[in-house]
């Protein structure tokens, strides 16, 4: 867990077209991270 005013470190994801996506990609662009545990799992 980060706490406030911490630098995300650099992550690679898969990227939904081909490929990956770098956090790294986004440098000086507005971003936001969106985290849904259990959805669309039925659960």
């Amino acid at each position: 867990m980060l706490k406030p005013g911490t630098p995300c470190p650099d992550f690679e994801i898969p990227h939904h077209l081909d490929g990956v996506a770098k956090l790294n990609d986004y440098k000086g662009k507005i971003l936001i991270l969106a985290f849904h545990p259990f959805s669309f799992t039925g659960g």
